[in-house]
Formats: C-alpha cells, structure tokens, sequence
C-alpha cells in the first residue's frame, strides 16, 4: 500500500480537480462522482470495494474511477491514471 505521503498529495490532486472548471456541469457528473468517492477511498486507505459502496456510484464511469482509486492504493495503478480522467465539453 501507498504511504500516507503519496495518498495526500494524490487526495490534494483529486480536489484540485474537483475545483476545475467544468466539473460541476452535467455531462461530467460521473467524473464528480467518481473522484469524490476516490477521495473517500483515500482518506480512509480502504480497498473493500463493498465496504466503499462503489457499486452505488451512478455510473460507470464513476465506478472505474474509484476502482482506479483502490488500484491506486494497491501500487497497481499510477497517480496519473486517477488524475487524468478527461472532462467532457
């Protein structure tokens, strides 16, 4: 598992996304969703998937990110991976 360093700055990252222009428009809700539950995942170094609720999530695309999130947590996906979730125009 990641060390609690690399899960802040990724947690920093993810808000940094959260707050760019864009997000809060309706075609990239998934993506809002997506990456706030990442953000939950992170805080609470969680990899239990049902513990987490993903499957909860409104979409797809908001449950491969939190996905990504734990993959992330378990070194098996990179920080770019989870932050490069691209936004819908």
């Amino acid at each position: 598992m990641r060390d609690k360093k690399e899960i802040k700055e990724c947690i920093k990252q993810i808000k940094e996304r959260l707050n760019e222009l864009g997000m809060n428009e309706p075609q990239n809700s998934s993506v809002k969703a997506g990456y706030q539950k990442a953000v939950e995942i992170l805080k609470k170094r969680s990899t239990d998937f049902k513990k987490m609720e993903v499957q909860y999530l409104p979409s797809s695309q908001a449950k491969a990110i939190a996905f990504i999130a734990i993959d992330y947590l378990n070194e098996d996906a990179e920080k770019e991976m989870l932050l490069n979730i691209p936004l819908k125009k």
